[in-house]
This record gives C-alpha cells, sequence and structure tokens, in this order.
C-alpha cells in the first residue's frame, strides 16, 4: 500500500536518551532516526493487513526557546523500582540544529546557547535537585542556585559537574537552550 501519513505537533521539549548516548547530539540523531516497523510490529493499518512501514519524527521548525530534557531516569523490572542513569553526557554549549532541519529554516534560527542546567543529586527514588544558570547568553558568568543560596560559579564547575564539552568561545544567538 502507498500511504504517507504525517501529524504536525508544536513542541518546545525534547526528551532525550543519556543511555546508550554519549552526547547530545547522538541522542538527538537517535530520537530522530526513522523506525522500520516490520515482522510482528508491522502497522496494522485500519481496514487493511498488517503492513511494513516506516515511522518517525522530523523537526520543520524551530522555536525561540528550547528545553532538552534528559532521560535520567528508568524503570527496573528486576527490583521493581526507579533507578537513576549516572552515564556521562556530554553537552555544549553552543547547540546548532541545522542538520536536523529543512533547508528552509534561516542558519540564524537553528542556533541556541545553553542558559540553564538543572541538576539531581541522589538516586531514583529521591534526592535534591539545583540548578546553574546564566542571567544573559551574552554573559559568561554562572550562578549556582540551590534552595535559597546563589553563588557565582566557574564554566569549569558546569564542565566537570554535568559533562559539558569545554571550549575557548561561544557564539552569540539571540535564542536560549535550557
Amino acid at each position: 500500500m502507498d500511504y504517507t501519513s504525517t501529524k504536525d505537533e508544536n513542541h518546545m521539549d525534547l526528551s532525550l536518551d543519556v543511555r546508550g548516548c554519549h552526547d547530545l547530539l547522538s541522542s538527538l540523531r537517535q530520537y530522530l532516526a526513522p523506525e522500520t516497523l516490520e515482522g510482528e510490529n508491522q502497522y496494522h493499518p485500519e481496514g487493511h493487513s498488517p503492513q511494513d512501514a516506516i515511522k518517525g519524527v522530523m523537526l520543520q521548525k524551530v522555536s525561540p526557546i528550547l528545553n532538552v530534557h534528559l532521560k535520567r531516569f528508568m524503570y527496573d523490572p528486576q527490583s521493581d523500582s526507579v533507578k537513576k542513569v549516572h552515564d556521562r553526557f556530554e553537552f555544549p554549549f553552543t547547540l546548532n540544529l541545522s542538520e536536523f532541519l529543512p533547508n528552509t529554516v534561516p542558519e540564524e534560527h537553528t542556533t541556541y546557547t545553553l542558559h540553564a542546567v538543572v541538576v539531581h543529586s541522589g538516586i531514583g527514588s529521591g534526592g535534591h535537585y539545583y540548578s546553574y544558570v546564566r542571567a544573559n547568553c551574552a554573559d559568561h558568568d554562572w550562578q549556582l542556585c540551590n534552595d535559597s543560596q546563589q553563588v557565582r560559579a566557574s564554566r569549569e564547575e558546569v564542565c566537570r559537574a554535568f559533562g559539558a564539552v569545554s571550549y575557548t568561545h561561544l557564539t552569540l544567538p539571540t535564542k536560549r537552550i535550557v
């Protein structure tokens, strides 16, 4: 059967796997990779027999702010509990999504600068959240926000704590990645 089905959905959040991916771009590539539905996993269209099919997600446009959620928790059926994924996961201070978007999206709309990182310390069943934030993307000063305390933090602290890729220069786009 020759048939294509599409559904447009607005998004501002991407929920990406940590396990099995070493960095943000490899996780994004995995998220956007087409999946072949065949064998016992065939697509069952209404009124037709099961069909081999390809399904996937394609980005068509971008939002001014992009929130990336890293899936650092997973259910473990053997222990019947939630476990934290402690794998190292690198992310850039500047993210360019042009390879994932149609050529019609202008290059200046495809780049994001890291603005904030929310961190969980603890285990799957409990812990504490704190964050590193920059008030201005053009500003290289980071703040550690932890409950009622806000203190200056270095870029190196952000790199050490979360696997960020450190480099010596930043581009200054108008978009933010949180």
